[in-house]
């Protein structure tokens, strides 16, 4: 049986020899692994649409094991994301989040929507170090939401109360008023001014300064690391190259 959709490239890795393995979230189906046959021999047809954070169009056939790809055709390349190294890497990012912890074949349009939205964001910004790690560890904390996997941030995870939070708590689940900081010892302090940001009240990076943006990237990264038998490596590494750039 064949079927059709839209997606965006997440993932490729090589299966064997001329074969390799694409990894799309797509709009209709969810997260799908697909092969590509002989890739190398038919590479002019298929290879360019196939490239990390592309938006294609594409077509299937069900397999016993594993579906195989039989078209695909670029819809949208998000902006200039290939002219530059660092949106390149920060897109990277973007995918790698979806790709480690969507799972399969569950078909979400917010999320998809939210990733299209992200590397379109991503290709229209001239500032890789500031608003690219905004982008990124926002697009992550708002992931973590989506997925019922993110931190109670509205109100004291101890008392409830919604006034005065003060401290966020990897090992409680989330925020702290300043009554009940003192129940974890490892709690981050979080200025009332970024409160806004954990509460996905904020959408740009304007009015962060960049020792928030840094706590803010610690405390999203901290979190997922919960979430993961191994780290994102695009973030550590994009993070450290971006910024020694």
């Amino acid at each position: 049986m064949m079927y059709s959709g839209e997606g965006i490239v997440l993932r490729r890795k090589v299966l064997r020899e001329d074969d390799f393995l694409v990894t799309l979230l797509t709009k209709e189906y969810g997260k799908l692994s697909l092969a590509v046959r002989s890739g190398a021999k038919i590479k002019s047809k298929l290879s360019p649409p196939l490239a990390n954070a592309h938006r294609i169009e594409f077509a299937a056939v069900k397999g016993q094991e594993i579906d195989t790809l039989t078209f695909s055709a670029i819809l949208e390349r998000f902006g200039p994301l290939e002219a530059s190294l660092e949106q390149r890497l920060r897109a990277l990012q973007l995918v790698e989040a979806v790709d480690r912890l969507v799972g399969d074949h569950v078909a979400d349009r917010q999320i998809y929507d939210h990733l299209s939205e992200a590397l379109r964001v991503l290709g229209q910004t001239s500032d890789a170090v500031r608003a690219g790690k905004f982008l990124a560890h926002r697009f992550l904390w708002v992931l973590l939401h989506r997925l019922g996997t993110g931190p109670e941030v509205r109100f004291c995870v101890n008392c409830r109360k919604v006034a005065s939070l003060s401290s966020f708590s990897v090992a409680k689940g989330g925020m702290l008023c300043a009554s009940c900081h003192g129940m974890d010892a490892g709690a981050i302090s979080v200025p009332p001014r970024l409160i806004p940001f954990f509460q996905l009240e904020k959408e740009r990076d304007d009015s962060i300064a960049s020792g928030d943006l840094a706590l803010f990237s610690r405390i999203v990264y901290e979190w997922v690391a919960l979430h993961l038998s191994r780290p994102l490596n695009s973030f550590s590494f994009t993070d450290t190259y971006v910024s020694r750039g």
